[in-house]
């Protein structure tokens, strides 16, 4: 395995590592808001999730002896990205409690939003310890997609809405005009 390769299993690794810091935070941001036990239940069984595979990421740097810690372009717009939605949901709190609920909803969904990452390989590799660890991790990660890593699109992102607001919107070449 090249350089270039090794260093895009490391980056790829970091960045899930964050993306998964970011849930975590924005699941414990929300969780507080749930209106229902049945969310709060959903939200709460998430963020142990995200817990879990913030262990995963982090046990497989530490095998690849490299800081949990280390800077990447994309590590810094998760982070970002991940800081934003928290905020989001403090200010709602704060200023428009009526509606915090709403916005701690959304901000759960923008933070699922980002790919999926292949985690049930990286766990058996995190408990099986390998000395060519980044040799197999490259392996994974450059198998076929899975229906659940295919690219992130506007209706994956979120359908439920994408759904509502096109069954509210008229279809094109149609006569009916809404107010």
């Amino acid at each position: 395995m090249s350089d270039v390769d090794a260093h895009a299993v490391v980056a790829t690794l970091v960045l899930a590592l964050e993306t998964e810091r970011g849930r975590n935070a924005v699941y414990t941001t929300a969780l507080p808001l749930a209106q229902q036990e049945l969310e709060r239940a959903r939200w709460n069984a998430r963020r142990e999730c995200a817990c879990a595979r913030v262990d995963i990421a982090t046990r497989l740097l530490a095998h690849l002896d490299v800081d949990t810690e280390t800077p990447t372009p994309a590590r810094l717009v998760a982070a970002r990205h991940a800081r934003s939605l928290v905020s989001a949901i403090e200010r709602a709190a704060e200023d428009t409690p009526w509606a915090a609920h709403f916005i701690a909803k959304e901000c759960v969904q923008l933070a699922e939003a980002p790919q999926r990452m292949p985690w049930a390989q990286w766990a058996r590799l995190a408990q099986q310890r390998p000395v060519d660890i980044v040799a197999r991790l490259h392996q994974t990660l450059a198998k076929a997609p899975s229906a659940d890593s295919r690219p992130v699109t506007p209706a994956r992102v979120a359908p439920a809405r994408i759904a509502a607001s096109s069954a509210t919107m008229p279809r094109e070449g149609s006569m009916t005009h809404h107010p």
